[in-house]
């Protein structure tokens, strides 16, 4: 008795085991911003959007790696049709690296997926725009035109003391917040510091080219020889 016992456990766990298989699906794809580059550490959920998982699925979440990419796994339910799920990407924190400043998403862009037990994988690209501009170029030698290793400066021209330091390559990209007036301070070792002459405000989205050239200090032998 015992041993038919144990058997019908095994198979009702096995059974149990097919059928909440056949109702795995799985959705998967990146993250990507309004420049089309991969946003790591983004949190992406999945809500169902069928009522009858609704009422009986909790939403499903995950969060994109250093290339963006993400895999969440969802229920395709019981409809013959198929269950309907709708993915969206949220902003991390950390993704526009400005210390105490408040940057909220402007717009995420989701999309809502069909999976059904004949088709239970999806992939998807999604998108998530900031309220951010771009300041990008390159920072050279003034003389030789030599590329350089700067470090920026960056605060609001309304409050100093907030202040975020980038060190970059030679040729940057740094995220600013949009609408909002920026000086800008850059150094290099051996170089005189190079400051903006105004302030910079960028729009969402909006990319700004700024190429910097910097001049060299002056040098014992520079001296010596006026």
């Amino acid at each position: 008795m015992n041993i038919v016992r144990k058997a019908s456990v095994v198979l009702i766990s096995l059974l149990l085991t097919i059928w909440a298989a056949a109702r795995s699906g799985r959705i998967s794809g990146t993250v990507v911003d309004e420049y089309g580059n991969p946003v790591p550490k983004a949190t992406v959920e999945a809500d169902p959007a069928n009522t009858e998982l609704v009422q009986t699925i909790s939403v499903s979440k995950a969060i994109t790696d250093a290339n963006g990419w993400f895999e969440l796994r969802v229920d395709t339910g019981h409809d013959p049709d198929g269950a309907r799920w709708s993915v969206y990407p949220r902003e991390p924190r950390s993704y526009v690296r400005w210390s105490l400043i408040d940057v909220r998403t402007g717009d995420s862009y989701g999309q809502e997926v069909k999976l059904t037990s004949q088709a239970p994988d999806a992939t998807v690209q999604l998108r998530l725009d900031r309220n951010v501009g771009l300041l990008k170029g390159q920072v050279t030698d003034a003389v030789t035109g030599a590329p350089l290793r700067p470090k920026f400066e960056l605060a609001w021209a309304s409050h100093p003391l907030v202040v975020m330091g980038e060190s970059t390559l030679s040729l940057y990209r740094i995220s600013l917040p949009a609408n909002i007036h920026i000086t800008v301070q850059v150094t290099s070792p051996g170089y005189k510091p190079w400051s903006y002459p105004s302030t910079i405000s960028v729009k969402p989205g909006q990319e700004m080219s700024l190429d910097i050239q910097m001049e060299p200090e002056a040098t014992a032998d520079d001296s010596s020889s006026n």
